[in-house]
């Protein structure tokens, strides 16, 4: 079973869109976060304008998850977990959430009106809530 058919139920994609749904409420700044598989298919997705493909942001998560992978490994970094893209007027972070044999990746763009720390908050509390509904559902 590849990861997409693995996580591609639909109690599972319904939970983790109101998860990133309520992660985009509750953080200021919050362009757009997806949730992908690693071969780049769109779990879940919030944007906040149509200025954000969801398809291509899932896609490019998995790229830039499989990048930092490949760095992690290459400079000898054990258990890699985010990539973090800071730019003047916003970041984006990347954070792979690992579970069993088929991780899921997590996109997250902000703009300058958000904090780091929220951010990677957010993103870690947001990581551990996919991570407890596979476990609790075995998927």
């Amino acid at each position: 079973m590849t990861d997409f058919q693995h996580y591609h139920k639909p109690d599972f994609v319904s939970y983790c869109q109101q998860a990133v749904e309520k992660y985009a409420r509750t953080y200021r700044g919050v362009d757009a976060v997806v949730l992908a598989t690693t071969a780049g298919f769109q779990i879940a997705s919030f944007a906040s304008s149509g200025l954000y493909n969801r398809n291509k942001l899932a896609a490019l998560a998995s790229s830039l998850f499989k990048v930092g992978d490949s760095t992690a490994t290459e400079a000898c970094l054990k258990n890699y977990q985010s990539l973090l893209l800071d730019a003047d007027n916003g970041k984006v972070f990347v954070s792979s959430i690992r579970y069993a044999e088929h991780p899921v990746v997590l996109l997250i763009k902000v703009n300058e009106k958000a904090t780091l720390g929220n951010l990677i908050y957010g993103a870690k509390k947001l990581n551990q809530q996919v991570i407890s509904y596979l476990q609790d559902n075995k998927v």
